[in-house]
């Protein structure tokens, strides 16, 4: 890039900034609030140290921080609205019919007890239990980039058990206790809602819950979420954990893939995958796939993906690894934008400041889009912005550091992708990986019934009759052709509890098994 791609930034900068601050003018009230707006945005874009009220104060020349603190606390304007224009805008710029959503969270850490929504929890960012905030956010991922859509804070059980401490955090008396799955959903609607085209979902393990996968497969979408090792798996009418099974794989049946490209070249990881014998809608398949690290083969991680029957190892490990491109939001939006940076406790004012955050990470998105250079970083093109904007020495100084940084990482990412191939495939293998199909136990037949229930002792005075040993089987067949967990076993059943226990019970008689020798021999093995 050279000085022509400095004029086009010059030249699109304040253009697309117009643009966008003119899609999301009818949300930002009064003059004076669209103003202190675009000059809050206008800061996060800058070049202070910490993007707090007074530093962005200080940074737009302004007499205090009162105003920007105000903006934030106070002021008339719809946080809400804005991010849903902002959806809409990235609609119409960047969306294609198969984006992509990604779900996820980052930590916010804190040190006193009266931010909203602050308490000691697991934080990914800190990689332990924390005194911190979590916030969970949607993103969305096409050819062109990724920007975030939305965000939500996730708002511990302990909170709402205390109005009083919601009231001082400015929490609404209507907000109730939601799940993170929960909060994914409801950003998903909203995307969906503001005619955001997706057609897959990626998640962390923590979204991978049965409620939220079973939503995804009802509103059509595909996805590929990841799981623990623990995730447990149907197999011939037995629980088994993810672990476990992939633990029965040999060598040959794992193949290298790249999960796209990452900062030092493709990110290769061994893999391999089992189609799950589950329902699903017509032409649609489920798998559970297994990724190991190269380097260190005991680092294994794990998903659950359901998509199109006729779906490769390698379409589904591309898009398991569009999750990474979050994870890489995440750092720039803290570092270049200030995403963490905020010293507010009220509930509306996080969700204001997180949402001028968005607004700024996806001008910025956009900005390169405009330009046509993908391969140029959210941090440079940054840089380039002020140095399009400073005088003629300052604009020459900083242009030269651009371009030395950019040939040292060009460098330095070739010698990362040269020695990688030492051990590595220059490209992906041609010969695709058949997925292991794992049997799943015949459908409940009258001929089937009539022999299993010759297996149950005549009932006593008191006992369970044979319908509802059969009510039971029946629940217990749905679970496992679904591949569910017990509790979402649906209420017609009966408690979920009751099913689990004779479950059990007649697993631990010897009963269970030769239902199974029975289904098999009745109905082929489904492979769904």
């Amino acid at each position: 890039m050279g000085s022509q791609a400095e004029i086009e930034v010059g030249r699109q900068w304040w253009a697309e900034l117009g643009a966008m601050f003119e899609q999301l003018k009818p949300n930002m009230g009064r003059a004076g609030v669209r103003e202190r707006v675009e000059r809050y945005v206008l800061g996060l874009l800058g070049q202070t140290e910490r993007k707090n009220g007074w530093q962005l104060a200080e940074q737009m020349y302004e007499a205090g921080p009162q105003g920007m603190q105000r903006l934030l606390n106070a002021a008339v304007w719809q946080e809400d609205e804005v991010r849903d224009t902002l959806s809409r805008y990235v609609a119409a710029r960047m969306g294609e019919p198969n984006g992509i959503f990604i779900a996820d969270e980052t930590g916010f850490l804190k040190k006193g007890t009266k931010s909203a929504g602050v308490a000691r929890q697991y934080s990914g960012t800190a990689g332990r239990i924390e005194n911190c905030q979590i916030g969970v956010f949607l993103a969305y991922a096409t050819r062109q980039g990724c920007v975030f859509l939305d965000g939500r804070l996730y708002l511990p059980e302990e909170w709402l058990q205390d109005r009083q401490r919601c009231q001082a955090a400015g929490i609404p008396d209507n907000v109730t206790f939601e799940t993170k799955p929960q909060l994914v959903q409801a950003m998903l609607e909203h995307a969906a809602a503001n005619g955001v085209p997706a057609q897959w979902v990626v998640a962390d393990t923590v979204y991978s819950s049965d409620d939220l996968r079973l939503w995804l497969q009802a509103q059509g979408y595909w996805y590929v979420v990841a799981v623990p090792s623990t995730y447990s798996v149907w197999y011939s009418g037995q629980q088994v954990s993810a672990a476990m099974l992939i633990e029965t794989v040999d060598t040959p049946n794992w193949v290298c893939l790249s999960a796209g490209e990452g900062s030092q070249g493709p990110r290769y990881y061994e893999w391999t995958w089992f189609q799950l014998p589950y329902h699903g809608e017509v032409g649609c398949a489920h798998w559970l796939i297994a990724r190991r690290s190269l380097s260190t083969p005991e680092d294994i991680a794990y998903y659950h993906a359901y998509a199109p029957a006729t779906s490769t190892l390698a379409d589904l490990v591309l898009i398991a690894g569009r999750r990474w491109a979050i994870e890489v939001g995440f750092e720039q939006t803290k570092g270049e934008l200030g995403l963490d940076q905020y010293e507010c406790r009220l509930w509306r004012a996080w969700y204001r400041h997180i949402t001028l955050v968005l607004v700024a990470y996806a001008y910025l998105v956009m900005l390169r889009v405009s330009i046509a250079d993908t391969s140029l970083s959210i941090p440079e093109l940054r840089r380039l912005i002020h140095a399009s904007a400073a005088d003629e020495r300052e604009r020459q100084h900083r242009l030269h550091w651009v371009f030395w940084r950019r040939r040292h990482q060009a460098l330095a990412k070739q010698c990362h992708i040269r020695r990688r191939q030492q051990t590595q495939p220059e490209q992906l293998p041609a010969m695709e990986l058949i997925p292991f199909q794992l049997p799943t136990l015949g459908q409940l037949t009258e001929q089937a019934w009539a022999q299993i229930a010759s297996l149950f002792p005549k009932p006593a005075r008191v006992g369970p009759p044979s319908s509802a040993h059969r009510q039971l089987l029946e629940a217990i067949l749905w679970l496992i052709h679904h591949g569910l967990s017990w509790h979402s076993i649906p209420d017609r059943f009966g408690p979920w509890q009751t099913v689990y226990t004779r479950y059990k019970q007649w697993l631990r008689a010897g009963l269970w098994s030769r239902i199974v020798l029975i289904l098999n021999s009745q109905t082929p093995n489904l492979a769904v």
